[in-house]
Order: structure tokens, then sequence, then C-alpha cells
């Protein structure tokens, strides 16, 4: 994968050596001075401990899955990439620009949800609460801290588990491993991926950190395809034995590629771009006259797509759900915290 290409060379990683504890220090000293405080409602954190696609947004939606009917939720998001300032309370029509890629995506699959963005989550939370809302998801929460919570859960890609062991810029860790002790709950996302002594490794070093984490598994799987179009909806299967064009801005671009490869899709060629890459014109219309030269279609992902406000012709966005194996045990657990 091209994120680990650093570490390939000890020169370049020893220059990145200092401004990584420089990050580490500030980091440090943010910890220090951050002051938490309660809201009188449960708030479940999302987060990872890594920069890059962990599989926070599917676990968001996951909850929310699971939480609706039940509650009235409300997902907390600084929302980036928007363009919006301050307190944003998100409607069904709003674009990237107003709430960020993510949020789209949670907007645009479960418009009920209520979505607040906002860097200040104190303050996110209070509105949310004053619209009625009984539990509060804090997405990408794991290294924000105006907000106590009832639970901690973070992500981990159990292709790359640990981000080399180096901070940022050196590394991919957005703050060191012993900062796992304040998990709750660890996931260990697409471990169907890795070999089986990998994960019992993960898993291993996870409980040296933190004995107390609950660890889970899940992994992703491929819920439909959408035009962007028409809004033309087919199964998981409608590529299998086609060739298909893929283009990706996202942080772990390896996932969509397997799914894609899984459902008997023929990847022809792809295109990568930085996470969240904000896609123009003059980047979308070489794609389509290469799919139109070749009568085939583009298939990008559901992120990708929310960044995208053209109806563009022969392009489908994969819809991706996560699936957690322990799905019984982690009900429970997540129960049990909220009650």
């Amino acid at each position: 994968m091209r994120r680990k290409n650093k570490f390939r060379n000890p020169l370049i990683t020893l220059f990145l050596a200092l401004p990584a504890s420089v990050y580490g220090l500030g980091f440090l000293l943010f910890r220090l001075f951050s002051r938490q405080k309660k809201v009188e409602r449960p708030v479940i954190s999302i987060g990872n401990i890594t920069a890059g696609g962990t599989g926070k947004t599917p676990a968001v939606m996951s909850l929310i899955e699971y939480l609706t009917g039940r509650m009235n939720i409300t997902v907390l998001t600084r929302g980036y990439g928007r363009r919006t300032k301050g307190l944003h309370i998100a409607s069904s029509d709003d674009k990237m620009e107003e709430i960020g890629d993510e949020a789209v995506m949670i907007k645009r699959r479960y418009p009920a949800v209520g979505l607040a963005a906002c860097s200040d989550r104190f303050k996110s939370a209070r509105a949310a609460i004053d619209m009625g809302s009984d539990i509060l998801i804090l997405d990408d929460g794991f290294q924000s801290f105006e907000l106590i919570r009832d639970l901690d859960i973070v992500m981990i890609d159990s292709t790359f588990p640990f981000g080399g062991g180096l901070l940022i810029p050196a590394g991919f860790l957005r703050e060191p491993l012993a900062s796992l002790k304040r998990a709750d709950c660890i996931m260990l996302h697409r471990y169907d991926l890795a070999a089986v002594q990998k994960v019992a490794a993960i898993e291993g070093k996870i409980r040296h950190i933190n004995p107390h984490a609950v660890i889970f598994h899940s992994r992703e799987k491929i819920s439909s395809f959408r035009a962007l179009d028409t809004g033309q909806t087919e199964g998981p299967a409608y590529f299998a034995g086609k060739e298909v064009f893929c283009f990706s801005g996202i942080g772990n671009p390896r996932g969509f590629y397997n799914l894609l490869k899984r459902s008997d899709a023929v990847i022809i060629d792809k295109i990568e771009k930085a996470d969240h890459y904000p896609w123009k014109k003059e980047d979308l219309d070489p794609i389509l006259k290469r799919i139109s030269d070749r009568e085939i279609c583009a298939v990008t992902t559901e992120k990708d797509a929310a960044r995208i406000n053209s109806p563009l012709k022969d392009v489908w966005e994969m819809r991706m759900d996560m699936h957690i194996e322990e799905k019984k045990d982690f009900e429970v657990f997540i129960n049990a915290k909220i009650v």
C-alpha cells in the first residue's frame, strides 16, 4: 500500500523524527490542558489511533442501524472539508461544502438522524440535546477531549494496525500507542484480510496495553451499487464478470478494491487521490471519456460520491456496510454502557 512507503527509507524516517517529536509534545500538552465536560445524555465515541481509513464512518452507521427506533440519535462531527463556520445543524439537502463528505454519507442514508457539525463538540452536544436527542455519537472522537464519554470505541485496521509504530509525520500514529488504555472497546476491522497469526499478534499487543478493553472483529461487505445519474440501485453481484474502472480519494483504497474483486468485478484500471479529495470537472472528464471509449462503467466509493455533485453517466457508487462478527455480544455491550 502507498501509505507504507515512508518506512522503506530509514533516512526519511530519521529526517521526520524531529517533527514527529514536536507533534507528540504538542498533543501531550493539548491533552494535559484540555478539560472535559459532562452532558446529560449518553455519549459514544467512534475513533481511531492512526491516520487513514479504519472504518469509522461504517462503524457510526452500524451504531445508527442498531439504535434507530430505540432512541433519538444525533451524530456530532467536525465536518472535515466543509466551508461553513461555527455550528451547523445538517439537513438532508446539505452538500459537502456545508457539512463534509462523511456527514453527507450519513445524512443521505439516514435523513431522520440528527447531525451537528462543529469544531466545538460540547457546543454541538448542547444543541443536539436542545433538539431532543437521547444519545450522541461522537464521530472521530478519540482525540477529542471536550466531552466526557460513556463509551470509547477505537477502530483498528487489521491490515495496518499501528501506523508503523511512529507518530505523524514519521508514521501514521495520531497519538502514542499507550493511549489505547483509554479505550473501552477495540474493533479489529478488516480482520478477514489479515493472516490469523497477525490478528492474534495484534490482539496480544492490545491486551498488553489495555487488558480491560473488549475486542470485537468486523469486516466490510457490499450492500448495493447506486447509479449517480439515475439513482438506480443494484445488488452486490451486479458487476460480477464485468470490467470496471475505479477511482477514489479515501484513506485506504485497498478495502474498496478487495470488495470489488470479491464480487467478481474485473478492475481494468484505477485512479487514486488523497483522502477527502475534492473531485473537479477536469478530473472527471478524462474518466468519463475512458469509460465511454471502452463502453464500460466506473465505480467509486460512497464517500467519493458525496464529493461529486454531478449526475455522471455510467458512474456508480459502491455502498458498503460493516459486518460485526460478534454482533449480539456487541449489542449487549452497547446496552450495558448506555442504560
